[in-house]
């Protein structure tokens, strides 16, 4: 029941900043029967195969998808991280998990950079969670849900990467940056009330290793 208790709340979490239209998550489990809410789409799937699926083509038609899967090692739970780095590449998604006796959040090495939020269902009714916060390079670790204030914009400051030709970017004879992309920032930071970090990068792919958690990113024409 643990996913059913979470589950509106981490599909607002994942989901924000999405366009409106979108459904309800795929669910990805070893059981269908695993999950109790009708008009959801459900893939059954053993946790020793998943790394086989073809996740582009599996969820083209997904909006997101919650993988709910018991965690009895942590090589288990490791076969659980790769697929969500490989997934997070095609699609927004969380980790819904049971952890057996002995495993836990915290055991983790490395989750600098992590991009999807990790739920997990412990021993004796405890509860971790691990949240990708706006603006922030590593997640926050916590025993309670994820605030969806650490995925808003607002009141954060945001390192964004521009370059470009005239009059969009111009360098300026006393070392400013100007042009109209610099002037359009500067009426989205009062109208949404953030901080722009302008980052002037040395090509595309520098902007993205500058910017970006791995391939979890926001473009000018491509949102994932």
């Amino acid at each position: 029941m643990f996913l059913d208790k979470y589950k509106d709340t981490i599909q607002e979490y994942i989901m924000t900043g999405h366009e409106k239209g979108w459904n309800n998550c795929d669910v990805l489990s070893v059981s269908t029967n695993t999950f109790s809410h009708e008009g959801q789409t459900k893939m059954s799937m053993d946790l020793d195969k998943i790394a086989t699926l073809n996740i582009r083509s599996a969820f083209a038609s997904s909006s997101c998808l919650l993988v709910s899967y018991h965690v009895r090692s942590m090589a288990s739970f490791s076969t659980l991280l790769d697929f969500g780095w490989a997934a997070i590449q095609h699609i927004r998604l969380a980790l819904v998990v049971k952890m057996n006796s002995g495993i836990n959040l915290g055991m983790l090495s490395n989750t600098t950079k992590l991009p999807f939020l990790i739920a997990a269902d412990l021993e004796e009714g405890k509860e971790q969670f691990i949240c990708p916060i706006v603006g922030k390079m590593k997640p926050l670790r916590q025993e309670k849900m994820c605030k969806l204030s650490y995925v808003s914009y607002k009141e954060k400051r945001l390192r964004i990467a521009l370059l470009g030709l005239a009059p969009h970017f111009i360098f300026t004879h006393d070392g400013i940056i100007d042009g109209t992309n610099i002037r359009l920032m500067r009426i989205l930071e009062q109208k949404l009330g953030f901080t722009a970090e302008i980052i002037v990068p040395e090509s595309f792919k520098d902007s993205i290793a500058k910017v970006c958690n791995d391939s979890y990113c926001c473009t000018s024409d491509k949102r994932t």
